[in-house]
């Protein structure tokens, strides 16, 4: 199964919100304002943490990219 398949892209772009392999959130299209709050919220949400916790053990929000052919 390929990756746009594996997480139901349909349309490009697509931006996930990936915690632990778990899809968290999506953005649907090129709304950059959008993107940017998502962006800002999950920072907001993690960062504290940056402080205490070693790099390598830290929450990752990963972004994946996928074309469909």
């Amino acid at each position: 199964q390929d990756i746009s398949s594996q997480f139901e892209v349909r349309a490009m772009p697509t931006f996930l919100f990936i915690e632990n392999g778990v899809t968290i959130d999506k953005l649907v299209g090129a709304n950059k304002v959008e993107l940017e709050n998502k962006v800002k919220h999950f920072d907001a949400k993690y960062a504290p943490h940056a402080v205490n916790v070693a790099a390598a053990q830290m929450p990752l929000i990963h972004v994946k990219l996928a074309c469909s052919a």
